[in-house]
């Protein structure tokens, strides 16, 4: 049996920033270093190849693939994240409910007091008290001073975290790799196409988020109509509403920790919250 374990001198690191590797040796192993696009080298043969680095900001894969003298092959992986701040790190095109999206890749831009639910591999930059809900793997976080981001996932996941942003996991296997920087200057003077709605997501609240049991809705210049909690899945676990009410208390002693989506139905127009359930 062989062993393809390695060490990195750090799993978080700046743009062009030295990262040494060494792999335990072994009596004739033979071994194949493999790098991600970015990388100062591409692949190494070498027991201990020389120190890389990375040109691009982001997620990057290690992998180490060994044969002992019998043969008998192994391999491992290990992600790191390069990060860097600086000007113009953002460029916004579309603009939809406090949420913006670059139609050319996956990029968003979660405006102050706005909140969103990642997708796979997207690319999120949280401004100031902006809450970020992440559910699934393999993105990169640009996380402002203010902002939260609610972590409900095994999967790897980067956050580029200025100081004074807030960090939360729900599960102890969480793999969530921090680069912390003083300062994230995000460039916001791409002109955007603002899509108007007629319920202002600033005229909903609720509250306590997250929640234990009672999650109290309220709305200014609206009338609910009706409401529906989802899960993550989509799956509907809770709904109800009242005519002609200007909030409800739902209770969510029986719902599970993790995140979920709030759907209001009021008399002008939709509107979707996002929360986290801790029991």
């Amino acid at each position: 049996m062989t062993n393809a374990s390695f060490t990195v001198s750090s799993t978080t690191l700046g743009k062009d920033q030295p990262l040494t590797l060494q792999a335990i040796p072994e009596n004739g192993k033979t071994y194949h270093w493999l790098f991600d696009q970015g990388s100062s080298i591409k692949t190494s043969d070498q027991e201990q190849p020389p120190a890389i680095s990375f040109s691009t900001v982001g997620l990057h894969r290690i992998s180490l693939q060994t044969e002992n003298a019998m043969g008998c092959p192994a391999n491992k992986d290990v992600i790191v994240l390069v990060g860097a701040c600086g000007p113009n790190v953002h460029g916004a095109e579309i603009l939809r409910d406090n949420v913006a999206s670059d139609p050319s890749s996956d990029r968003v831009w979660v405006q102050k007091w706005g909140e969103l639910h990642s997708r796979k591999g997207e690319t999120i930059y949280a401004d100031s008290a902006a809450d970020v809900y992440v559910e699934t793997g393999g993105g990169l976080i640009y996380a402002k001073k203010g902002s939260t981001i609610y972590v409900n996932t095994r999967e790897t996941i980067g956050v580029i975290a200025e100081l004074g942003s807030s960090i939360r996991t729900f599960d102890s296997t969480a793999h969530v790799l921090v680069y912390k920087c003083p300062s994230i200057q995000f460039d916001t003077t791409t002109p955007v196409l603002r899509v108007e709605n007629d319920i202002i997501p600033s005229e909903v609240d609720c509250f306590p988020n997250p929640v234990s049991h009672n999650l109290n809705v309220r709305l200014r210049n609206a009338i609910l109509k009706t409401w529906i909690v989802y899960d993550v899945l989509g799956l509907i676990k809770l709904r109800g509403g009242q005519l002609n009410s200007v909030g409800e208390t739902i209770s969510t002693s029986n719902l599970s920790s993790g995140a979920y989506v709030l759907r209001l139905e009021t008399s002008r127009g939709q509107i979707e919250r996002r929360f986290i359930v801790q029991q």
